[in-house]
């Protein structure tokens, strides 16, 4: 949740989707958290959230970058 993220936060209700943690994306994703950092270093996983040291992700960015991985066969690249 976004209190385990940013505790002290006060977000307007427009932006207080959420924010999911890189622990659990990561057993979202089926990837540690490690692949996550590399992911994050060389620009091929999902777009995140960087606020001091910490890393938190939007469901939205999960959901729109598994989404553009999705294929109809393994000659597609990607897969």
């Amino acid at each position: 949740m976004l209190t385990n993220i940013l505790p002290a936060c006060n977000l307007p209700e427009a932006t207080a989707t959420p924010l999911l943690s890189a622990k659990h994306v990561s057993n979202i994703l089926c990837v540690t958290i490690g692949t996550l950092a590399k992911w994050r270093v060389y620009g091929n996983g999902p777009k995140f959230i960087r606020v001091n040291r910490r890393i938190a992700y939007h469901p939205k960015d999960i959901a729109d970058w598994l989404n553009a991985r999705r294929v109809s066969s393994t000659s597609e690249g990607g897969a």
